[in-house]
């Protein structure tokens, strides 16, 4: 049976992670430190618990990740501080995580088993405003925020690692993803899993100034099937994926389209200086790249994403909203 250790696997995206590597029949262990700022939730877990094994660990800590890996196949890192916002007033925080952390593991793979493959998720915002009108992985990256420029360099200390010492990997870079497992009551985290959380509770749904900037999104069902078939892929030559959606929306057009199929209202509201000095424009992505690499499409568009959370969340709302 092969072994996929997630860290960060009682957060939104580990956990869509974590229940898909069970369903392939992964023997799959879980490392998360349940870092309330980062959206864990042991009740992503709920109905596999059985079939995870938990520990509960910081990826800042060695000692832990070297014992567990050993005999492992696969790493994916999913453990990160998330927060734009949270990144700008606590950066030493946001730096011990996002890198301090990754080196951890790296040095982990390193001094143990340098065959163990491993995934970084990475972020689009690490490009942040755009020279080019639609952006691959080669875009030049002017992040604009902790968070971002931490992601940035994590992912070219994995490039350094998987090319000095041989080890498989791949970051791969996620735009806004959305959808079941998500964090929704916490508006530092992602704007339209906040959105979804709002509209859920029938209320008001905030966009800053007009709401025209573009954005690309994906549902996680989707960013996790392209991340599991990475996985899956020779990667002797380490390299970066942007895994995005097909289309772009404007910010509007997402909380409208919330609105209209959860509830809620749509009401525009004056930029707040800080987040609009690291406003980063429209957000135009290319996936032509990973689509070459694995047999990979997104198929859930944004009314069935919508529609899949609504369902997902009024079935499960006292568990992820306050």
């Amino acid at each position: 049976m092969k072994k996929v250790i997630i860290t960060g696997g009682l957060g939104f995206l580990g956990s869509n992670i974590a229940k898909k590597f069970v369903k392939k029949g992964y023997k799959v262990k879980i490392l998360d430190n349940l870092d309330p700022d980062s959206g864990a939730n042991l009740y992503n877990i709920y109905d596999f618990r059985d079939k995870v094994e938990f520990i509960r660990a910081s990826i800042l800590d060695y000692n832990k990740i070297f014992k567990h890996i050993k005999n492992t196949n696969l790493i994916i890192n999913c453990a990160a501080s998330t927060s734009h916002n949270l990144s700008m007033k606590d950066p030493m925080k946001n730096l011990d995580v996002n890198i301090k952390g990754v080196l951890s593991i790296l040095e982990a793979i390193k001094n143990s088993n340098r065959k163990i493959k491993i995934i970084q998720i990475g972020t689009t915002t690490q490009i942040g405003n755009q020279i080019n009108n639609i952006t691959d992985e080669t875009h030049p990256e002017f992040p604009k925020d902790m968070y971002s420029a931490n992601k940035m360099a994590a992912e070219k200390y994995v490039m350094i690692y998987c090319n000095s010492y041989n080890i498989p990997g791949a970051v791969v870079r996620l735009p806004n993803t959305y959808g079941p497992r998500a964090a929704i009551d916490n508006s530092e985290l992602t704007f339209n899993n906040y959105f979804i959380g709002l509209a859920i509770q029938k209320k008001k749904i905030p966009v800053f100034g007009n709401g025209n900037q573009m954005r690309n999104i994906i549902f996680v069902e989707d960013a996790v099937n392209a991340i599991y078939l990475i996985s899956l892929k020779n990667l002797k030559n380490p390299l970066v994926l942007l895994a995005a959606g097909n289309k772009h929306y404007s910010l509007r057009h997402i909380a409208e389209t919330t609105s209209k199929f959860i509830g809620g209202k749509v009401i525009h509201k004056p930029w707040p200086k800080q987040l609009k000095n690291n406003e980063i424009g429209d957000v135009k992505l290319s996936n032509k790249n990973i689509k070459k690499f694995i047999d990979w499409q997104p198929v859930i568009n944004l009314q069935q994403g919508i529609k899949l959370s609504k369902e997902f969340f009024m079935k499960n709302k006292k568990h992820y909203l306050m």
